[in-house]
């Protein structure tokens, strides 16, 4: 987690915002180069699931499926 996404609800709250977010731990798994992301030669979309709050993405030249 970024150090600005663990203190954005508090310094939110500084300028009297109420910002509905908050730190979470999650896992991840990190895939190392995939020669098929890497010849799609673009970007690829997010995806993210709420029923099992997953979501998935590029990583560089490989991909991450976070849980």
């Amino acid at each position: 987690m970024l150090i600005r996404e663990l203190w954005a609800r508090e310094v939110a709250a500084l300028a009297g915002v109420f910002l509905p977010i908050f730190p979470m731990e999650h896992q991840y798994l990190i895939t190392e180069v995939v020669p098929e992301i890497v010849a799609l030669n673009q970007e690829i979309i997010h995806g993210l699931t709420l029923k099992w709050k997953a979501t998935c993405a590029r990583s560089g030249e490989g991909g991450v499926l976070g849980v």
